[in-house]
Order: structure tokens, then C-alpha cells, then sequence
């Protein structure tokens, strides 16, 4: 075997540990940092073994070749598994949400303002709304009259628009872990009342925004344990459904997640990303998210939905 041989199947080698290795930590889900942000990928790690399945076969080796096509199962298994949501079960009608992360750096004007008006959701939940951005809020009144706005200079602006009267405003903020939340109480198309609230959590990049996350989680059950009667929340959180942070959202705020593992982020690729802007419902909400939108300028795809309470 010449050089340029041995060095391609050492290549093949380490790419094939480095498969087994993420998919092990896909598995046992630390969380620790840095190895937590390895967990968030189980997609593009299923389509990598099948793409050394294929080489290791064209190089004869058999047993490896079988080897990555256990992995690529493995990670098909886990994705699969983080279908979690139960369908909409309730007899109600339903009504139609919409979250999208206009991206602080992004301008946002009538292409994007049709897009939203086009989708006819009764409520549009927004993050990183600055105040640039309100003059393209603005030009949404005519479809979405009532707008509770929180705009912040950063990633932290928020904003709910609505079809329907909005009362009871709250913004909770935690300055320190870069934490908000803006909640509103609406009536949807049945004659209920619905809790909606929308929030962006930091991303967990360095060890220092992982451990705001914790403060940020904590926050946000705070935050949940003062609303009673139906509920949706929704929002830019940064997490995958495989993630211990997304396990422990669910768990320790009983919600229900929507079963979706359409990715958000990032828009505009021709590749497969991930899941991180998410719908939950608790106490007689059901969330179904049906689709992911276009790429409207922002690094993000907006989010649509369904909700029956």
C-alpha cells in the first residue's frame, strides 16, 4: 500500500472512532460542557456513517463498513426517540402559532411581512427584537392590532402580535443570566383563555453561557409556576430534543413537547440542520407543529403551528 493509501485509511480509522464516540455521547447525554453540545447533532452523525459505510466498503473494509451502518442505526434510534409529543387529541378547535427569531442584525420588511400575514396565525412570538426592528412591527398592525414589545438592544428583545386582545402583559428578566420572558393572556377562536409566553435562551457555546443556562432554566420554572389554566410556550431555546436541557425543560415544568423534530436553524442551507425554536402546551394546551417556514433573511426558520385547548 503506497502512502497515500495508508494515509486514507487512517483517515477512514479515526473518522470511524470519531463516529463512535459522538454517538456514545449521544446515548449517555452528559451534561457536561464542552461534550454536551456534541449530543445535539444524532442527524448529521446518521448520514456521516452511512457515508463511511459506503468508503469503507469501496476499501474492502467489510466489518468496519457494518460497524458504521450500526452507528448510523443507533442515531436514527435516537432521533426517532425524540419524537416525544403526543398528537392533538382535543376535539376544540385549533389555533395557529407562529415563532420566528427575526435576528437582531436582520432588516426585516414587506417580504417577510406578507410571509407572516399569509400563514394567518392568531399569535406571532418574535425574539431578538430590536429597536430597529419596530417600524417592520409596526407595518403588521393591520393584520396583528394587538402587540405586547419588550425590544432590547441585544439577542434579548421579545415581542407577542396578536389577532386577538392581549390583557395581562408580564415581562420577568433576570439582568444577570441575560433572561426574559414576555407572557400575555388572549382568547383564541373557541371563546378560551390561553396563556402565551415567549422567550430565547442563551446558546451554549462557551462554559460560561452553559452555566447561565442553568440560571436561566431555573428562572423559567419560576416564571411557569406563577401561570395556572392552559399554556403554550414557545421561543428560540437553543436546545435539540436530544439535550439534557431539553429533557429537563419538559420534566420539570410538566410540558408537553409538540413531536417535532423539523430543524430551525440555521436557514438558508442546502444541508440539514437542527431542531432548536420549539413549541410546548401544558394543562389542556396540545401543540402540533406543522411546518417550518422559508428562509426569510434571518439565520433561523420561522416555526408554525397548531394549539387546541
Amino acid at each position: 500500500m503506497n502512502k497515500g493509501g495508508r494515509a486514507g485509511s487512517l483517515l477512514l480509522l479515526v473518522a470511524g472512532y470519531g463516529l463512535l464516540f459522538a454517538t456514545l455521547v449521544v446515548f449517555f447525554r452528559p451534561p457536561q460542557f464542552p461534550l454536551n453540545l456534541l449530543v445535539h447533532f444524532p442527524l448529521q452523525y446518521a448520514v456521516v456513517g452511512l457515508v463511511l459505510a459506503v468508503l469503507f466498503g469501496l476499501s474492502r473494509g467489510r466489518y468496519w463498513a457494518m460497524g458504521m451502518i450500526l452507528l448510523s442505526i443507533a442515531n436514527g434510534f435516537v432521533i426517532v426517540n425524540g419524537i416525544n409529543g403526543p398528537p392533538v387529541t382535543s376535539s376544540a378547535p385549533s389555533d395557529k402559532l407562529l415563532s420566528f427569531n427575526l435576528n437582531l442584525t436582520a432588516r426585516h420588511g414587506e417580504a417577510t411581512a406578507d410571509w407572516i400575514r399569509e400563514t394567518q396565525a392568531d399569535w406571532v412570538l418574535l425574539q431578538e427584537v430590536t429597536p430597529s426592528h419596530l417600524p417592520f412591527l409596526e407595518s403588521l398592525k393591520d393584520s396583528y392590532p394587538h402587540q405586547a414589545i419588550r425590544p432590547h438592544p441585544s439577542y434579548w428583545g421579545l415581542a407577542i402580535l396578536s389577532k386577538h386582545p392581549l390583557i395581562n402583559e408580564v415581562v420577568t428578566q433576570n439582568q444577570t443570566a441575560n433572561f426574559f420572558t414576555l407572557s400575555v393572556q388572549s382568547v383564541g377562536n373557541n371563546g378560551g383563555g390561553l396563556t402565551i409566553l415567549n422567550t430565547h435562551l442563551e446558546p451554549p457555546v462557551s462554559h460560561e453561557k452553559f452555566q447561565r443556562r442553568e440560571i436561566q432554566l431555573a428562572a423559567l420554572k419560576m416564571a411557569l409556576d406563577r401561570i395556572k389554566g392552559p399554556l403554550v410556550i414557545g421561543g428560540d431555546f437553543n436546545a435539540t430534543p436530544w439535550s439534557p436541557l431539553y429533557r429537563d425543560l419538559l420534566s420539570q415544568n410538566r410540558l408537553l413537547a409538540s413531536g417535532s423534530v423539523l430543524w430551525s436553524w440555521p436557514s438558508g442551507w442546502l444541508l440539514p440542520g437542527i431542531p432548536i425554536d420549539h413549541f410546548f402546551g401544558r394543562d389542556g394546551a396540545q401543540v402540533r407543529v406543522l411546518s417550518a417556514g422559508p428562509d426569510l433573511g434571518s439565520d433561523h426558520k420561522p416555526l408554525l403551528a397548531d394549539v387546541a385547548f
